[in-house]
């Protein structure tokens, strides 16, 4: 059965292979009895370190090992005429930083510190590796990447493409189809039939409190995740969905990230009810706060917190999203919701959250749910009304054919203001 070791293992050949232009090279056993070589050896001419080995055995240096990794390293740099330098790697939790000159030795696993003088040639090598559910799944992943990279790589197109499509999640793939089409319509819709882009998203699924108190539009709670209010909307948060639904979906798998970002969405959007403004809400950020949290709690799992770099790294990204929150026109509630559930749902399912920690994440959301609900029991009613807004959509909605929804808008708007 493949155990982590196996995983970061593939991990690194993944990150030096399909990145970092590397090749695979093995050593054919010619002496009788000498115990078959398991080590990865890798070799890039034109990189820092030509040569990287790299062993799942734990960090050792008897002379013994030490000539056995110098003698096939010279056989590699004799292979290409050049001289250079030897990267040994250890997947060991224990372990230190050896420079002697000619071997640069060095031990990672999830959370390690690594020196400057490797990352400086692989800056992000400190996030390669890490801990996946299940292994056997991850492995086999993880090998057919490995091998149709190496089938393909003298085709630099390929290459390109294959490179492009495995750095988007499959999260991100489905939620920025769902909201590139939505937003389209919404776009044709203002056009053709001349209304505002805010009425063309309400028509489209996006929050309105005016229409989940009258016509009890619950399932606005999550369509209005996947409508915008404009081309900068959008893209703003498809580029942050971008990268952070990457990190978390490659750690939690395509289910548990996906729903993060869809209860995320939903509990931020039932925040934004429980407030007492009638308003129009829009957007993925309550989603995207949730996955951004979870990368957080992730991260900290990981022991990215001990590393400066990294720490000051995700700490300047937290102050960041931070102050987005006191820009105009932005729901600090529908944030505020989706990071808190992030949170727990990502407590709940990491595997490195203790049992405790579960049972406890879970009887915090149990309770917040608790609180929500009765907050927007309190706060089902309009303090304000937008008479103009109510007559748009149902004019729009008539103007596409829909007379029956419009005459039931008309309606029951003119009913509940009269009273």
């Amino acid at each position: 059965m493949p155990q982590q070791k196996e995983v970061w293992e593939l991990q690194l050949m993944r990150y030096f292979i399909t990145h970092k232009a590397y090749t695979q090279v093995r050593f054919v056993n010619t002496v009788k009895d000498m115990p078959e070589e398991k080590d990865i050896w890798l070799a890039n001419p034109n990189a820092t370190f030509s040569v990287i080995h790299i062993t799942r055995n734990a960090q050792t240096f008897n002379n013994a090992r030490m000539d056995q990794i110098r003698a096939q390293a010279n056989s590699l740099f004799n292979i290409l005429k050049r001289q250079g330098q030897l990267l040994d790697i250890s997947l060991d939790t224990e372990g230190s930083y050896i420079d002697n000159g000619e071997i640069t030795s060095i031990v990672i696993y999830p959370g390690c510190k690594l020196p400057d003088k490797v990352l400086s040639p692989f800056p992000d090598l400190n996030l390669v590796v890490f801990d996946v559910e299940d292994a056997d799944s991850e492995v086999s992943k993880l090998q057919n990447q490995v091998n149709d990279y190496a089938m393909k790589n003298n085709n630099v197109r390929e290459r390109q493409k294959r490179e492009i499509a495995q750095s988007f999640s499959k999260t991100f793939i489905i939620a920025a189809a769902i909201s590139v089409i939505i937003s389209i319509a919404n776009f044709i819709i203002s056009r053709v039939y001349g209304v505002s882009e805010i009425s063309a998203s309400i028509v489209l699924g996006s929050y309105y409190k005016a229409f989940v108190v009258i016509f009890h539009d619950f399932w606005r709670l999550l369509t209005a995740g996947f409508s915008h209010s404009g081309i900068f909307h959008i893209w703003c948060n498809l580029i942050a969905l971008y990268s952070v639904s990457k990190i978390v979906e490659d750690r939690l798998g395509f289910v548990k990230t996906f729903s993060i970002l869809i209860l995320s969405i939903i509990i931020g959007n039932v925040c934004v009810l429980a407030g007492d403004k009638n308003i129009v809400a829009c957007g993925l950020s309550g989603g995207i706060y949730g996955l951004f949290a979870a990368m957080v709690i992730l991260f900290w799992q990981a022991g990215y917190f001990k590393v400066p770099a990294l720490r000051r790294s995700i700490l300047s990204t937290v102050y960041m999203n931070i102050l987005i929150n006191f820009l105009p026109n932005v729901s600090l509630l529908a944030h505020l919701g989706g990071f808190v559930t992030g949170a727990l749902l990502t407590l709940i399912f990491s595997s490195d959250s203790e049992k405790a920690m579960k049972i406890n994440s879970a009887i915090s959301g149990v309770i917040i749910i608790a609180v929500l609900v009765y907050l927007c029991y309190r706060n089902f009613y309009l303090n304000t009304v937008y008479y103009g807004t109510d007559y748009e959509v149902a004019k729009v909605f008539s103007d596409m054919g829909f007379k029956s929804i419009s005459d039931n808008i008309i309606t029951k708007v003119t009913a509940y203001y009269g009273r």
